[in-house]
């Protein structure tokens, strides 16, 4: 019935008509979001503020708050990076569209327009800011020279990309054939030094999974780097990965998508003999269905087996 009614109001209503009731739409849209996150903004200010004591760092965010609307990265540095300011570029042999990051390309899935791309790559380009929670590497923390890297949350492959030069090799798991696509051009000048592997990295091992302990093992590959974003299923990945993680490794892991793994991470890898640090600040992950109190995250933990840092 529905699809019924939907073809007849086309039939009927004129294309000008139906533009305009489309913007209406999304312009009602917009202003309900817009009003959500006012009312959360709010809510995060009333819930610190009535705390009986907070962080230096908790004190930061909730300033940043009360002067500016509310953001995923509640910082200034994440007002320097523009959509407008970025550039996107089509490939001539390809047809696929790609951006540059220090002079290499980095492609993109089909499927993305333009405008799809550059906000992706303006989120990218803020995650990975010096003064960002979710930036993975720092001068005391980094991939060495000769290390064997796996990526895994490879996105469009900024990370992997990054330290492309100092890796030995680089493992990345990608399921989407669209992407699968893009990263192999991406990589193509280096395709001697990095796997890609079509499979979920999980806790069980399936046709389409597989777990870190049973992909290095069954390769026989000493993996020194480990960076994890895997939008809410690390804890599964660090399940299946019990042998690695006895092991000298350095880790990068995404905490912010649920609101216990900053706790949960950190103590599991503490127990397995990994010092340990948070990223400086927080996140406030709004996309979250579940997002509540304590609202401030820690975006991810570095940790080291056996190194201070």
């Amino acid at each position: 019935m529905k699809n019924i009614i939907k073809q007849l109001y086309k039939s009927v209503t004129p294309v000008w008509a139906h533009k305009i009731l489309v913007k209406i739409i999304n312009i009602r849209g917009e202003l309900a979001w817009k009003s959500h996150l006012q009312k959360l903004n709010n809510r995060i200010i009333d819930y610190y503020s009535n705390l009986p004591s907070i962080t230096d760092e908790q004190a930061n965010v909730i300033n940043y708050l009360k002067e500016n609307s509310i953001s995923v990265f509640p910082y200034d540095f994440a007002k320097n990076y523009k959509v407008k300011d970025i550039k996107v570029f089509i490939d001539d042999q390809s047809g696929l569209k790609y951006v540059l990051l220090d002079g290499k390309k980095v492609f993109y899935k089909r499927s993305l327009s333009k405008k799809q791309i550059k906000t992706a790559w303006r989120n990218r380009l803020r995650e990975q800011d010096i003064q960002s929670p979710h930036r993975y590497l720092l001068d005391k923390f980094d991939v060495n020279p000769g290390d064997t890297v796996a990526d895994i949350g490879v996105g469009e492959g900024n990370f992997a990309i990054s330290v492309i030069e100092k890796a030995k090799k680089i493992y990345i798991f990608e399921t989407s054939d669209e992407w699968i696509e893009a990263l192999t051009h991406t990589f193509e000048p280096w395709a001697d030094k990095v796997v890609i592997t079509k499979k979920y990295v999980s806790n069980t091992n399936t046709d389409n999974n597989i777990t870190l302990d049973k992909f290095f093992a069954d390769n026989n590959i000493e993996v020194n780097f480990l960076k994890i974003d895997v939008d809410g299923a690390e804890k599964n990945l660090l399940e299946g990965s019990e042998k690695l993680l006895a092991k000298n490794l350095k880790i990068a892991i995404c905490t912010y998508h649920k609101k216990d793994d900053a706790g949960t991470f950190s103590k599991l890898l503490m127990d397995k003999g990994f010092s340990t640090s948070f990223s400086k600040g927080y996140m406030i992950f709004l996309y979250d269905k579940n997002f509540g109190e304590p609202y401030l995250r820690h975006g991810l933990i570095r940790a080291v087996k056996n190194i201070e840092f």
